[in-house]
Parts: structure tokens; C-alpha cells; sequence
């Protein structure tokens, strides 16, 4: 058997671990949710936005997505 732990810090591991999970998916979900709104905002400006517009909207959705 492996050698036991002092009470309590397996269980102090998971929960922090848990909370990592958490504070992961609530991150994915707020970006998903940005790219969604931007590709919603970025189709109405697509068809009446002249080259420049378009690759700082590009610029802006990659410097968003990689925070």
C-alpha cells in the first residue's frame, strides 16, 4: 500500500483542483461566448467595411481570444 498522507491534504488537493476545473470552463465559456459576439458583429461590418476595418477587427479578435 502506499504510504498515507497526513489527514486532510488529498482532500485539500482535490478541492483546489476542483476549483481550477471551475475557473477553466467558466473561462472557455466567457471566450466562446466573445468569439461568438464578435463573429455576430464582425458579419455586419464584413459587407461594408473597407480592408484596413477588416484586419484590425481580425487584429482585435486574436489579441481577445488569446487573453
Amino acid at each position: 500500500m502506499a504510504v498515507r498522507r497526513r489527514g486532510g491534504e488529498c482532500k485539500g488537493r482535490k478541492r483546489i483542483k476542483e476549483r481550477k476545473g471551475k475557473m477553466r470552463r467558466k473561462e472557455r465559456e466567457i471566450r466562446g461566448f466573445l468569439l461568438f459576439a464578435f463573429c455576430e458583429f464582425d458579419r455586419h461590418l464584413y459587407n461594408n467595411a473597407s480592408k484596413f476595418l477588416r484586419t484590425m477587427i481580425l487584429a482585435g479578435a486574436t489579441t481577445s481570444t488569446a487573453l
